[in-house]
């Protein structure tokens, strides 16, 4: 991001990888903090995803993360994320060293949603 906009290079769009605990029990992939997107996003989406277990969260405004940076900058961003459930007491707490847990099904949506994306 610093050295993108130090070297004068403007980003077409940027995807921020992460974890959530939001919605674990319902969906496989969740697309959360998209700013500066077009019309449309969502449907792109998920015409990109159909598969099996696909199930699809939004989250426009969701914890923050480095898409607030790539916001900052006008940049067309989203976070895209892993639903997990965290092994900790709360089942809320992402940096746990007790360890996450991920559906296998999550894993393969992901992996789709994460290769549609470049």
């Amino acid at each position: 991001m610093g050295y993108a906009k130090d070297a004068g290079i403007k980003l077409g769009e940027a995807v921020v990888t992460d974890v959530t605990f939001e919605n674990y029990a319902a969906c496989g992939v969740s697309y959360e903090n998209y700013f500066n997107q077009a019309e449309g996003f969502k449907d792109e989406m998920l015409k990109k995803i159909q598969m099996p277990g696909a199930e699809v969260s939004f989250i426009k405004d969701a914890w923050p993360d480095e898409a607030y940076e790539y916001k900052k900058l006008d940049v067309p961003t989203y976070t895209l994320c892993i639903p997990t459930e965290s092994l900790s007491e709360d089942k809320t707490d992402m940096h746990t060293s007790m360890g996450l847990r991920v559906k296998k099904t999550s894993a393969d949506v992901y992996y789709r949603a994460l290769v549609l994306s470049v």
